[in-house]
């Protein structure tokens, strides 16, 4: 009887490790997902990686996350984010009404505001560097200058490893079995990593709709802001442009970016 009870404890127990790891396992497979540790250190101070001014505005880029970069709130995105500072040094107050960037292949590229449309426009443009003859891996060629801000960082999970070392196998139906052939658990594995792959989706949109700046935007005089705006990849980004206007006019002011972005998003030799 005592032999009994401890199997069945033992399975029961396997059983919960079983579907943690097979949960843990789909949710590091479908897709971006929040990256909670970067989103917890999350700083406010930012190296300046490019700036420009007139005598109406002084514009820096402060941050431009991409695919795994180091201090991304998620992992394996589709798109790049990309923190504006703005100052109005003007005596009058002026509205940004947008802020493009041109890539290598000189295409404009707009802010876009949901997941999907990130996704579709990276798509999109991968497929178009590609017809060009570049071959593109996101998150590739990041400089030593931008070490702190582009580096990507390899985002790994061991869970593979872990399910190796406890014998444990899955079959196409997801039932996880023992190496003496016990059942362990049965799970759809299909339709938890449908469902993981909808709340992480969900998740991913909440943070993309929260943190993005609503344009265009009012900076009244001697006033400063801090602009975060999402593009699908952009490959060799080479210039940006900010687009604005004040009771008189409207403005445009160009920043080059300089060769430390013109590899951003190539795929390096050995990768």
């Amino acid at each position: 009887m005592a032999t009994k009870i401890i199997t069945y404890k033992t399975t029961k127990l396997l059983s919960q490790i079983s579907t943690i790891v097979l949960c843990v396992f789909l949710t590091s497979c479908y897709g971006p997902r929040l990256n909670k540790t970067s989103m917890k250190n999350q700083s406010n101070v930012y190296p300046i990686l490019a700036n420009s001014s007139d005598k109406i505005i002084e514009v820096s880029l402060n941050k431009l996350l991409v695919r795994n970069s180091s201090g991304s709130w998620a992992k394996d995105a589709k798109w790049d984010e990309y923190i504006f500072h703005i100052e109005n040094i003007s005596d009058k107050s002026i509205t940004i009404e947008n802020i493009t960037i041109i890539g290598a292949l000189d295409k404009t590229f707009i802010p876009l505001t949901t997941r999907r449309h990130l996704n579709k426009e990276t798509r999109s443009t991968i497929n178009r560097y590609k017809k060009a003859g570049i071959k593109i891996k996101l998150g590739d060629g990041s400089t030593n200058m931008l070490a702190g801000s582009l580096t990507g960082a390899v985002v790994g999970t061991g869970i593979g490893a872990g399910i190796a070392s406890t014998g444990a196998l899955t079959t196409s139906a997801g039932t996880l079995t023992t190496a003496g052939g016990a059942v362990v658990v049965a799970i759809p594995a299909l339709a938890i990593g449908g469902i993981v792959k909808i709340v992480n989706n969900t998740k991913v949109s909440n943070q993309i709709k929260k943190r993005q700046t609503q344009m265009p935007l009012s900076i009244s005089t001697k006033q400063k802001e801090i602009i975060d705006l999402f593009y699908s990849a952009i490959p060799g980004p080479k210039q940006i442009e900010i687009l604005y206007s004040d009771s008189n006019e409207q403005h445009v002011l160009i920043m080059n970016l300089g060769e430390k972005f013109n590899k951003l998003h190539y795929k390096q030799k050995g990768n």
